[in-house]
């Protein structure tokens, strides 16, 4: 073997290494991913089986959609699993690969051709895409929170004396489970925009950061919603960490509330107190007169 072969083949065996070990780590995220969404479901699924009946309504969609999240998102992780285990199985020396290079040209060169006319046009649409999710998720966000924001503000002003916390916590929900997932779809677009415009070999470094951005963006967009069900089911994020709903039911906000009068007990000059709330002893002295000129 000549030193130009000892070169390629050393080449071929560090790239297969790096490769291996982003796809590795790629999986391990999934499953850790599967692993934060089975803890919240159970989680949130206990909190709503220990609520009454009066109070589960309206929740049950929430523990249902969850339940459809997490089975989703845990297919593709499962596959992902399987395939990199049978990959290793059933893996061989890299010696045969190398020693069957020679015949390798007929798909070379269908490869080699496909680049040329498709100019990395899938690349730059894939960058595109990314960079556009991003803005919609966020405008999507700035959205919701401006609209939160404008009724805690009209009704804060109609309402005084209220405790509007309500709003606050959502907005706190909503940024929580979006803001992860923006910020990692962010840096993979930007990656997938600078291996499409970069003329020359992108770095390992570039490609394992791009990768890696890719899949935890990609479990975040199952994670965002689950955060979002836990926290409505269970009273819990992780700016505030309320008792939850299930265990302390005195703890919940009251929307509606009926007007109360006060009326404080009046005493008059000879000891006398009033028959109703609200009389006068002008009034009382009528009704006593009234009582004694009755037959």
């Amino acid at each position: 073997m000549s030193d130009a072969d000892s070169d390629r083949a050393a080449q071929i065996e560090l790239a297969a290494k790096r490769i291996a070990s982003v796809v590795a780590a790629a999986n391990v995220i999934g499953v850790l991913e599967c692993g934060m969404q089975i803890v919240m479901v159970v989680y949130g699924l206990s909190a709503f089986l220990a609520t009454t009946k009066a109070r589960r309504k309206g929740r049950l969609p929430y523990i249902l959609i969850s339940f459809v999240i997490l089975v989703l998102s845990a297919i593709p992780t499962f596959l992902n699993v399987w395939s990199e285990f049978n990959l290793i199985y059933n893996s061989g020396p890299g010696e045969s690969y190398y020693n069957a290079i020679e015949a390798l040209w007929i798909s070379g060169v269908v490869i080699i051709s496909g680049l040329e006319v498709g100019d990395n046009l899938t690349q730059s649409l894939d960058g595109s895409a990314m960079l556009i999710h991003v803005c919609l998720n966020i405008l999507v966000t700035l959205l919701i929170v401006v609209r939160l924001l404008r009724a805690h503000h009209t009704l804060s002003k109609v309402l005084p004396n209220r405790n509007l916390r309500v709003y606050r916590g959502a907005i706190s929900i909503v940024i929580e489970s979006a803001l992860p997932f923006t910020i990692c779809l962010f840096i993979s677009g930007v990656v997938t925009i600078y291996r499409t415009v970069k003329d020359d070999a992108i770095s390992w470094a570039a490609f394992a950061t791009g990768f890696m951005s890719d899949t935890v963006a990609r479990s975040l967009a199952a994670l965002a919603p689950q955060m979002i069900i836990f926290r409505v089911t269970t009273g819990r994020s992780l700016s505030r960490h309320e008792e939850t709903i299930a265990t302390h039911p005195q703890s919940r906000m009251v929307f509606s509330q009926p007007l109360a009068f006060h009326h404080p007990e009046e005493s008059y000059g000879d000891g006398s107190t009033p028959m109703f709330p609200g009389q006068s002893k002008h009034d009382h002295g009528d009704m006593e007169l009234k009582t004694q000129a009755a037959p």
